[in-house]
């Protein structure tokens, strides 16, 4: 007997993500949703249906009950604003095959976990964040929700990590360091201390811009 494949609305337009639902054994990409102000359409010969506007989903989900949504956009704010739209029983959490996630770690529900992550023992992973490829957590670590991880940023042992953190392409956060809610990371950055909420650095050492 074959088992069915679960229906997924993606909320946003990332190829990244229509690659990881259409290569996802046990995921079937049912269409689009747009969002207003951080997505639309793109001409790249992507055949994938719109559904229709993000606002449209009791709608959406009426006509197709079993029907999941899963997050793409890659604002942590705007994140968190479209999750709290939805149903959190309508919201999916999507793994790729090809991620390693230790058995120990903790995943909350509507994280997304893309090609090559490593999140290890003891880890956690809130609700509703993105880890772009090639992204790894370390152990004991915690990254709080809504919170991006961009591709190929490392986080070492131990750190904790607020909500709606961006940690940019490439980024180190180094063992023990504590991010406040709301900071960003630049691409490359290797943070060696903390670094206080709504707080952006740069650089290595990572130190804050302007």
């Amino acid at each position: 007997m074959v088992n069915k494949k679960s229906d997924i609305a993606l909320v946003g337009f990332s190829l990244d993500i229509i690659d990881l639902i259409e290569t996802h054994p046990d995921l079937n990409l049912y269409g689009y949703l747009d969002i207003n102000d951080v997505s639309k359409q793109l001409d790249v010969g992507v055949d994938v249906a719109y559904l229709g506007k993000d606002q449209d989903w009791e709608q959406i989900i009426k006509r197709h009950p079993t029907l999941k949504a899963v997050l793409s956009m890659d604002i942590p704010k705007i994140r968190r604003r479209v999750y709290n739209l939805y149903d959190e029983d309508a919201i999916a959490t999507v793994r790729s095959p090809l991620a390693h996630v230790s058995p120990r770690a903790t995943i909350m529900n509507g994280a997304v976990i893309q090609h090559g992550c490593k999140i290890m023992p003891y880890a956690r992973v809130g609700k509703g964040c993105l880890l772009n490829v090639n992204a790894t957590i370390h152990h004991e670590s915690e990254l709080g929700d809504f919170s991006i991880l961009a591709p190929g940023a490392t986080i070492l042992g131990r750190v904790k990590i607020g909500e709606q953190v961006y940690i940019g392409a490439g980024a180190i956060v180094k063992q023990n360091c504590k991010i406040g809610s709301g900071a960003a990371i630049g691409a490359g950055a290797v943070v060696v201390q903390d670094i206080p909420s709504n707080t952006v650095v740069v650089g290595v050492p990572a130190k804050r811009y302007l």
